[in-house]
């Protein structure tokens, strides 16, 4: 008994590296994402290298969610000419829904659909809003999670305003 139980010791304390690692990190490498557009296509998210990326986990059905794409259409429309892109990755079953959302709050930029909820292991998504910044290096620059006044600041400060 006491064998099995420094096996199964040693085993959990083996793996618990690889559980670790697969958890983005500030300066990490963003997982490569592969998810449905607004017409139900398979499409693998765009490169993150080349230039600043806002890459936003949410639902149309939250209300903190709902604030922080009224701050990112801003962003969108003062830096959208100086190397940013921002990608949306909604958690809505529907697809239908997350297209009014979008023509609800004329949402500018890419929104994709994770019908599948893959990306919630991939990014360790616990809660929404989650947002990543990426350098033009394709390194996690940043990661905030929910929606506060100060995001807007501390994206202004990434993009370097």
């Amino acid at each position: 008994m006491r064998f099995l139980l420094l096996v199964a010791m040693i085993a959990i304390i083996a793996i618990t590296p690889c559980i670790a690692a697969a958890v983005p990190v500030k300066g990490g490498v963003p997982s490569a994402l592969s998810l449905l557009d607004l017409s139900n296509r398979a499409v693998d998210l765009p490169s993150f290298k080349g230039s600043f990326t806002i890459l936003f986990f949410f639902a149309s059905w939250s209300k903190s969610c709902d604030k922080e794409v009224e701050m990112l259409n801003e962003l969108y429309d003062a830096y959208e000419k100086k190397d940013l892109q921002i990608i949306g990755v909604s958690f809505d079953r529907d697809a239908d829904e997350v297209k009014q959302f979008v023509k609800d709050k004329k949402i500018k930029f890419d929104i994709f659909v994770d019908k599948k909820l893959v990306s919630i292991d991939k990014y360790a998504i616990l809660i929404l809003p989650t947002t990543f910044t990426i350098n033009k290096n394709g390194e996690i620059a940043g990661i905030y999670v929910d929606f506060d006044s100060n995001l807007k600041q501390s994206l202004a400060k990434f993009l370097g305003h």
